[in-house]
């Protein structure tokens, strides 16, 4: 009796939002959130391998460690600043595919407590607990390769902390901190526009809220200031319609449907909001909105623009930065080759239930009733976590009921911030930046739409939600029907989500593991099948290759950094290289650079996702040309490995 007095004792401290303001709780629970989180990313770094991922990063990373330019001396495919942090790893932990990894695991660190700050900021230290747990599990452990869009959401989750700090201070440092960090995300790869964008939504928010309370006198109900705002809004909700319609067009309705509501419905949703406040809301002249406007936009602009000057330095003495520039078309012919499209719009069903725990959160007044709420839920949640145990299918449709919330959940967040007038700005003021930053994060699933893409913007999600929940529940209750959900989805993450291969977009459990031998790929462990075919094609390029370089494609730059040997070409992906991934560029290559031995990539759906090559089989030029040069072959798998007499 004791003991379970005592464990009701701290579970209603932690309830109770006057320990937001005790720092030895607040301290206490978030190293031990922060030393829990670490430890699952350590325990998963070594898993979850595919070919096409950790062996090209590293090896666009190894060229720029030997001083290369990506985007001038090869194809990066991203904007060129993650192969430089990957080189850095290497040159700090050594040339071997988990190097890149740990430098995530060294981000990740940092990241932790910062969605605790951005939990803590909205919620009780329980509910701020399972929140930082639950963006733990659904994040980099899932599929720990050095993906740039990782990057992206630490970046994001930084500069969102930044703005939750302005909006504390109202120092515009933070705006400009904010800025920074989309800058730098922005090096990573292009799709951090879309937090900035998130972030230009806010302040324009923030400006919208502050000369609504201004005592400043004429108050006008419309200027040009609010018909620049409105056609600005209106051109980003075309651009929207315009990028998925143009990717839509050869997809069926229900596909383009689907589309619609994942990726025109929040952006236009967060657009529309902005409009309606704007034109409802009596505020000050034009020139004082576009002060304020232009002060704030400018912070963030220059923030934005300091890493990116930085980085652009080699490239201008160089001669290089139009070179630089040219890489984003090719960035968006890989968009468009690699597209996959969102599930089936009947999937968004599966979300009702958690849209129907807010709205008992919100209904429920008694406490007497939200309690009763709460132990059905726990009791309903924990047969649903028995049965997708061992079941990939029924784990497949629990997935959807977050998964396919994002847009639904943004949608309620509007709706409650065109209704909700309170006293204090600032829980409002919190909610619409969550709102808009989940509403732009949510486009990296686009056009590329695999499920493990939805862990980009999961943490986030997970915050907003709590947010959400806080807003709308009864002024003097907790929120314990979102408890059970909180619990079920980390206990789903831990037994479904982290097991699966959910990175091949499944909820099957991997096949037997294996570790690899050779010391490039020591300390990670793949598909058995994967590995066999990686040990012994490399080990029989070795055995052929000499100290010259050799020639691997199409679409295998891996095998260069496994062998520890020189590309003769700029190409990682040919279908990224543009004219230099024509056969005779690339012949002349082979024979200028004195290559001994090559390896083709027949690939084919039959050998799944190890023998990836969306640029397709070789050319008959091509294949004709290498067969002529390199006489000798062995094939391993979908590799043909050829070499000279």
């Amino acid at each position: 009796m004791r003991a379970n007095s005592a464990a009701q004792d701290v579970l209603g401290r932690l309830r109770d939002p006057r320990v937001l303001h005790n720092g030895k709780w607040r301290l206490l629970l978030m190293c031990a959130v922060w030393c829990a989180s670490v430890a699952l990313l350590v325990a998963r770094l070594h898993h979850g391998f595919l070919p096409h991922d950790d062996p090209n990063l590293s090896h666009l990373a190894e060229r720029t460690l030997h001083g290369e330019l990506p985007g001038v001396d090869f194809y990066d495919g991203y904007t060129g600043g993650l192969s430089f942090l990957n080189a850095l790893a290497l040159r700090l932990f050594g040339v071997r595919l988990i190097s890149a990894r740990i430098m995530l695991l060294v981000f990740f660190i940092p990241w932790i407590p910062t969605v605790w700050y951005l939990a803590s900021r909205i919620t009780s230290p329980l509910y701020a607990t399972a929140v930082t747990l639950l963006a733990a599990v659904w994040s980099v452990p899932v599929y720990p390769a050095p993906y740039a869009t990782w990057y992206n959401l630490y970046f994001a989750t930084f500069g969102t902390a930044a703005l939750f700090r302005y909006l504390d201070t109202r120092h515009r440092r933070w705006i400009f901190l904010a800025g920074i960090c989309g800058g730098i995300s922005f090096l990573a790869k292009i799709f951090a526009l879309y937090f900035i964008a998130a972030a230009g939504f806010f302040l324009i928010f923030d400006e919208q809220e502050e000369n609504a309370e201004s005592d400043a006198r004429p108050k006008v109900t419309w200027s040009p200031y609010s018909i620049f705002l409105s056609l600005v809004l209106l051109a980003f909700i075309f651009a929207l319609i315009k990028l998925i319609s143009g990717a839509a067009n050869s997809a069926g309705f229900l596909t383009h449907v689907a589309s619609c509501y994942h990726f025109i419905l929040p952006g236009a949703a967060v657009c529309l909001l902005l409009i309606y406040r704007e034109w409802t809301v009596p505020r000050v002249s034009a020139s004082a909105r576009f002060a304020g406007f232009a002060a704030r936009t400018i912070a963030l602009g220059l923030g934005v623009m300091v890493p990116i000057a930085g980085f652009l330095v080699p490239y201008i003495r160089r001669h290089a930065v139009a070179v630089w520039l040219g890489n984003f078309l090719l960035i968006r012919g890989r968009a468009q080759l690699e597209a996959i499209a969102p599930a089936s719009i009947f999937f968004i069903l599966f979300c009702a239930p958690l849209l129907l725990v807010l709205l008992l959160n919100a209904e429920c007044k008694h406490l007497r009733t939200r309690k009763i709420v709460t132990a059905v839920l726990f009791a309903l949640l924990a047969l649903l976590l028995i049965a997708a145990l061992g079941r990939p299918l029924v784990s497949s449709l629990e997935w959807f009921s977050v998964a396919e919330s994002l847009p639904a959940l943004v949608v309620i967040c509007v709706v409650v911030l065109w209704r909700k007038n309170l006293a204090d700005r600032q829980p409002a003021q919190r909610l619409a930046l969550l709102a808009f930053v989940v509403a732009m994060l949510g486009m990296e699933q686009f056009p590329f739409s695999a499920p493990v893409y939805f862990c980009f913007v999961a943490p986030v999600l997970f915050v907003m939600l709590a947010a959400l929940a806080e807003q709308t529940k009864a002024p003097s209750h907790s929120m314990s029907p979102l408890l059970p959900v909180l619990v079920f989805f980390l206990l789903f993450g831990i037994t479904a989500v982290l097991p699966s291969q959910l990175y091949l977009s499944s909820f099957a459990r991997p096949p037997t593991e294996i570790a690899f031998t050779m010391p490039r790929a020591s300390g990670l462990v793949a598909d058995k099948k994967i590995v066999d075919i990686y040990e012994q094609t490399v080990a029989e390029i070795l055995r052929h290759a000499g100290s010259a370089p050799i020639y691997a494609g199409p679409d295998s730059p891996g095998l260069y950094f496994l062998t520890g040997h020189r590309n003769p070409t700029r190409i990682a992906w040919e279908f990224l290289s543009g004219a230099d991934a024509d056969p005779e560029r690339i012949l002349k290559a082979i024979d200028t650079s004195g290559v001994q031995a090559v390896a083709i990539n027949h690939g084919g759906a039959q050998w799944g996702p190890a023998a990836y090559n969306p640029s397709g089989p070789p050319s008959p030029e091509l294949l004709d040309g290498l067969r002529k040069r390199f006489p000798q072959s062995t094939v391993i798998g979908f590799y043909e490995i050829r070499w000279k007499m």
